[in-house]
Parts: structure tokens; C-alpha cells; sequence
């Protein structure tokens, strides 16, 4: 049983791995809109995700509680092999995801300057208010 949580997981990982590296190069093709259709799909590998890995991590308590030893101790060479594979394909996800933030944070930046720069805003206080009529756009006849 654990064995297959191990290998459900990191084919899931391997999942969630592969579509932030497409979402990182829709990011840099500026295809925003295909990012937008992809969001249900990711979201369901990540709920799949979260739902093994609780599978897994209940497993591997289970396992240790009952023989009163370390997992070192517990695990098979395979089931070892496995769970070290599980944590590089988690420290793999996380390093893709700090290179997803990056590019996220700056094309937020991004348009959020440039509306900013293109609609003057009140800022009286904490909040934005209402544009000053001077940065909206007129049309005279």
C-alpha cells in the first residue's frame, strides 16, 4: 500500500512539475488567457496531490507507530529509494514554483504600474479612491 501512495505521489508531482513549467513559459509568451483555461486543470492535480500525500503521510505514521521504530528502520530498500525520490521531486516543485513566483510578482508589477501610470488615483489615506478627472479619458466631438 505504501509503495503504491509513493508512486501515486510522485507521478502527481511529476504532474504539478510539468504544468508550472508550461504555465512559466505561457508567463514569458504573455498568453494569459491560455494560463486562465489551465487554472481547473491544475487545481485538480493539486487537490490530487494533497489527497495521496495525506494518504501517504498517514500510511507512514501508521507504519512507525505500530512497530515502535524509525522509519529508517521500517522502510525496504524500494520504499526508501521511493520516499527519496518523493522529497527531491517536492524540493524540484518548490524551486519551479520560486521561478513561477518570480515572474508572477513581476507581471503584476508590471500592469499595476502602468494602470497606475495611466489612471491618476486620490490616495487620501489608506485607500485608492475614485480616478481624478483628469486621468479619464475624454472623447470630444
Amino acid at each position: 500500500m505504501l509503495e503504491r501512495y509513493l508512486h501515486n505521489a510522485i507521478k502527481e508531482l511529476d504532474i504539478l512539475i510539468t504544468l508550472t513549467q508550461e504555465d512559466i513559459i505561457l508567463i514569458k509568451e504573455a498568453k494569459h488567457e491560455k494560463m486562465s483555461e489551465r487554472q481547473s486543470m491544475k487545481q485538480h492535480a493539486l487537490v490530487s496531490f494533497e489527497t495521496t500525500k495525506s494518504l501517504l503521510n498517514h500510511e507512514l505514521l501508521k507504519l512507525t507507530q505500530n512497530n515502535n521504530q524509525g522509519l529508517e528502520e521500517v522502510l525496504s530498500d524500494e520504499q526508501g529509494v521511493l520516499l527519496d525520490s518523493f522529497k527531491e521531486k517536492l524540493i524540484a516543485l518548490k524551486e519551479i514554483n520560486v521561478q513561477y513566483s518570480k515572474l508572477v510578482i513581476a507581471v503584476n508589477e508590471f500592469y499595476g504600474t502602468l494602470f497606475d501610470s495611466m489612471f491618476k488615483f486620490d490616495n487620501s489615506g489608506y485607500q485608492k479612491t475614485n480616478p481624478l478627472p483628469a486621468a479619464m479619458l475624454r472623447v470630444s466631438a
